[in-house]
């Protein structure tokens, strides 16, 4: 019985097309009129101010953006400046070690014995005068 029914449903629904699409055609362009009237009336105003605001607050904001470019230039320059100074004195340090580093090796090398004084090149044993 459902069955029958929804097929009759069907070949009304069907039967009626011809009919059905002027009018949905002019429901759809009468409400499509209703919107764009409500959005001309109600929206487009409210947009214009806002563009009006925006515009004001763009050259603000673009010198805001310059200013902030420029801050961040002078810090990497100044970052950039401090890093290389920092890494010629790591390099200056070591250095300096290095060549302390070889001076030790170098007094050690020349000491034989297990004295901690060394002894004079003429190889006479340092003495302490009072």
């Amino acid at each position: 019985m459902k069955g029958l029914f929804k097929r009759f449903l069907k070949a009304i629904w069907r039967a009626t097309a011809p009919l059905r699409r002027p009018v949905m055609r002019k429901i759809d362009n009468h409400v499509d009129r209703l919107f764009s009237r409500a959005l001309d009336a109600n929206v487009l105003p409210v947009a214009l101010d806002v563009r009006k605001q925006l515009e004001q607050l763009l050259p603000a904001t673009l010198d805001v953006r310059r200013h902030l470019e420029n801050t961040i230039i002078e810090h990497t320059y100044e970052t950039n400046l401090a890093l290389n100074s920092l890494v010629r004195e790591m390099i200056r340090l070591q250095m300096q070690v290095e060549v302390l580093q070889q001076s030790i090796d170098d007094t050690a090398m020349q000491a034989k014995g297990l004295s901690i004084v060394g002894e004079r090149e003429d190889n006479q044993p340092c003495t302490v005068s009072a």
